[in-house]
């Protein structure tokens, strides 16, 4: 019995045809290539009696003579599905070929028409079919449509024909017909060995469009282009290249050069500013992240406006993002591809600092501040030292102009005390950067930001007493500054936080306090406001220490020159020295220290304090 197959499958596409000839030996498929000589060979042993559907392959050939081509298709399936019994149909499936070219049809129903016949020659064994099939693939007038070539390759391989013979003749058409040549390439239907060698005989030859496209899509699938080949070739042939610009680009990072990046640029018609995420394919090919990120470094010091400068900035960032990427979300730990994520913030925070630091002008320093400010808001992870450093540099540096500083400045508020920022990564460093940055403060103006940033240290008893300890370690060489005010307004309130009652951090900061109020430079109107607010607290000897107490009075009563205490109310300042506090029974030597104080104030003869002093010597 015969089994009926889906007619578009076997007979037009006659792509999974099985295989029904032998291949037998070359000599014997040489003298095979004659579609003539091969059709006067004796057909294989078949029934001209057998049936499908009631009807013999002659009867159903009748109806190939019908001028419908859907019911020549029909007769033709039928007969193919005959297989070796439809052989008695054979003279009429030719007679059907002949007659095409005469019936005038529509050039792709004669095309369908014909494969369908091929196919059917194929499939009931007639031994001329490959020769045939051969003989139309060697032909460039046959077709003008690739596919066509496509099927009829796949039906005469499938059928048993030489595929090295086969090759042989087609890989000839290089010289001959370079064109057909090119167009069988095209159809990625010839054996592998057949298509690399094929493709090597056309590649050095000039192409027509279609060709060229071919080759630019393939050039990494052919082992015998070197990477400087298909550099030129893509230079000569950018104007097609930049078509399929994505294509070309996947193409030239697999060579990862920066020859091959200043290519896809140029195919994009583009910069490395313009394309970050091609600069970052780039950046994880042989070219490597540091030098992706030096080409756009470059750019943004060139630049010339800030918005030229800002481009760049961001698409260093853009660049940043696309390495980035495939770090996120993971758990970080040694010998895992989270180190690379390291590596990228480090060069990113890196090729800011650069931009900051050699930038030659204040708006390369500016944009490269508030990006780097930006960035470590957005990937807290990165650490603030030594990432905050440049910031820092130019923020405290009376070598970079007023508005460059104060830029620094409100980066630095911005980024240190935003939420899981550097004050909670390394709060050591910010305030110690952060009081040093006060002391270089000449205004108000200019001491804001680091008031502020240093306020942030109530929250907290432990950094507080970091930023009491800071002041206390570099007050000395600034008591001369105008910066002892404000550093005496934040001592003031670290120090009279609840949490230093009878506490270190109370005696250290009370003693900054009285060295800072006690210099030439403090300044009433600024110091009145934070001295009212919190000095009574400092003032309370009972939460204090005798060193505390006597280091906030004492360097104003023995100051030389008209101190603080001339300019507001001596009398409440002396007051202090009143007190009877708890320690001069408690503390062991507390007593013997606070006397000692009194008798060299009145020893002093300071008006105001002197006469204060010795009532309290009286009263102990």
């Amino acid at each position: 019995m015969f089994h009926t197959r889906p007619l578009l499958l076997l007979l037009v596409l006659a792509l999974a045809l099985p295989s029904l000839l032998a291949c037998g030996d070359p000599e014997a498929q040489a003298e095979g290539d004659d579609p003539e000589q091969m059709a006067r060979q004796a057909p294989p042993e078949h029934d001209p009696e057998a049936t499908y559907k009631g009807r013999t392959a002659a009867e159903h050939a009748e109806r190939l003579a019908d001028l419908s081509h859907m019911r020549q298709l029909s007769a033709l399936e039928d007969i193919a599905a005959m297989g070796v019994h439809g052989l008695p149909a054979r003279e009429a499936i030719h007679a059907l070929i002949d007659g095409i070219e005469a019936r005038n049809l529509d050039p792709r129903v004669a095309e369908h028409v014909e494969l369908a016949a091929l196919g059917t020659l194929y499939h009931i064994e007639a031994p001329e079919a490959p020769a045939m099939a051969r003989q139309r693939i060697l032909d460039p007038g046959y077709s003008e449509r690739t596919g066509t070539y496509r099927r009829l390759m796949g039906a005469a391989l499938n059928s048993g024909m030489d595929p090295e013979s086969l090759g042989a003749d087609i890989i000839g058409l290089a010289t001959s017909e370079p064109e057909h040549a090119a167009r069988l390439l095209r159809t990625e239907a010839l054996p592998d060995t057949v298509q690399a060698d094929l493709a090597q005989a056309l590649f050095p030859l000039d192409h027509d469009a279609e060709t060229t496209r071919f080759f630019l899509e393939k050039l990494a699938d052919f082992d015998f282009i070197e990477p400087a080949q298909t550099l030129d070739y893509i230079r000569s042939h950018q104007d097609l290249a930049s078509e399929n610009s994505r294509a070309t680009h996947s193409l030239l990072v697999i060579i990862g050069t920066e020859e091959a990046l200043d290519l896809a640029l140029d195919v994009s018609g583009s910069t490395a500013v313009g394309e970050p995420r091609l600069v970052g394919l780039f950046a994880q090919s042989e070219m490597g992240a540091e030098r992706a990120m030096e080409r756009i470094l470059e750019a943004a010091m060139a630049a010339e406006t800030p918005e030229a400068i800002k481009a760049a900035t961001d698409a260093l960032g853009g660049l940043t993002q696309e390495l980035i990427r495939p770090f996120r979300g993971r758990t970080a730990e040694p010998g895992t591809p989270e180190m690379n994520l390291e590596i990228v913030h480090d060069l990113h925070v890196g090729a800011l600092a650069r931009l900051i630091r050699e930038g030659s002008t204040e708006a390369h320093q500016a944009q490269g501040i508030e990006s780097l400010g930006g960035y470590l808001r957005n990937n807290r992870e990165v650490p603030p030292n030594p990432a905050l450093e440049p910031v820092f540099a130019i923020a405290t540096s009376p070598e970079h102009g007023r508005e460059a500083r104060l830029n620094a400045q409100q980066t630095l508020q911005a980024t240190v005390t935003s939420f899981g920022g550097a004050l909670e990564q390394d709060p050591e460093y910010v305030y110690t950067e952060t009081v040093r940055m006060l002391w270089t403060g000449t205004d108000a103006e200019t001491t804001e930001v680091a008031q502020r940033i240093l306020g942030n240290a109530r929250r907290s008893s432990e950094h507080a007493a970091l930023v009491l300890e800071q002041l206390s370690l570099t007050m000395e060489a600034h008591l001369d500054d105008w910066a002892v005010n404000p550093a005496a307004a934040v001592a003031l309130s670290l120090a009279s936080m609840d949490a230093f009652d009878r506490h270190p951090a109370r005696e250290q900061g009370t003693v900054v306090v009285g060295q800072l109020i006690a210099s030439e430079q403090a300044d009433l109107a600024f110091l009145e406001p934070p001295m009212r607010r919190h000095m009574n607290t400092l003032a309370n000897a009972g939460n204090n220490s005798a060193t505390g107490t006597i280091g906030l009075i004492g360097p104003t009563i023995f100051a030389e020159h008209a101190a603080l205490h001339r300019e507001f109310e001596p009398a409440a300042f002396a007051q202090i020295m009143l007190q009877q506090p708890a320690w001069l029974t408690d503390e062991p030597g507390a007593a013997e220290q606070w006397q000692d104080f009194l008798q060299q104030v009145v020893a002093a003869d300071r008006e105001h304090f002197s006469t204060t002093a010795q009532e309290a010597l009286d009263a102990l």
